[in-house]
């Protein structure tokens, strides 16, 4: 069941009014594959190899857009620490302060996007919530961004290590995007 018809009595036949009921009020978008590792050979930021699209003009006026992402530390030169972005359609969302990581560390990135207007000129806030195992969490919160929601909007991830070494790799585990309306 996707929704409900309902009709007043005496209205038209020619339009019915539908209320989206379960699932068909989120729309979502999912990493299918194993994330492609991340060897930062310079301290500049990185962008992970791992995106998602979101089709143009799926946004509107009132939606939640939450996107999450799952970062694992395979491998870190001694003390060099990593900060992570997440971003939409080039705008960052959301960022996890640099953290002395360890072998094995997983990173956690969620983002909440209040569309406030769509639309060529649309305008979100958001709030990120970033966690590095075993440390406090970082948040982020953004007013007042401009985004074309007309467009295919691009969501993606950015490493930055504070040194290049070989030692430095991480991976995308996983991410996702759901619009819930």
């Amino acid at each position: 069941l996707i929704g409900v018809a309902t009709a007043a009595a005496g209205a038209s036949a020619t339009s019915v009014s539908v209320r989206l009921t379960g699932a068909a009020k989120r729309l979502f978008g999912r990493m299918t594959a194993a994330g492609t590792q991340l060897n930062s050979q310079d301290s500049s930021a990185t962008a992970y190899a791992d995106t998602l699209s979101i089709p143009a003009g799926s946004l509107r006026s009132g939606d939640l857009l939450i996107i999450r992402a799952l970062i694992k530390v395979d491998d870190n030169n001694s003390t060099n620490t990593l900060a992570n972005s997440l971003r939409l359609g080039g705008v960052t969302v959301g960022t996890q302060a640099a953290h002395d990581v360890d072998d094995g560390d997983g990173i956690y990135l969620e983002a909440e996007c209040f569309f406030q207007t769509a639309g060529a000129s649309g305008e979100f806030h958001s709030r990120c919530i970033a966690h590095v195992q075993d440390d406090s969490p970082d948040t982020t919160v953004v007013f007042d961004q401009a985004l074309d929601t007309t467009a295919a909007l691009t969501v993606d991830l950015v490493a930055t290590w504070s040194a290049g070494h070989a030692d430095n790799k991480s991976t995308v585990k996983g991410l996702t995007w759901e619009i819930v309306r």
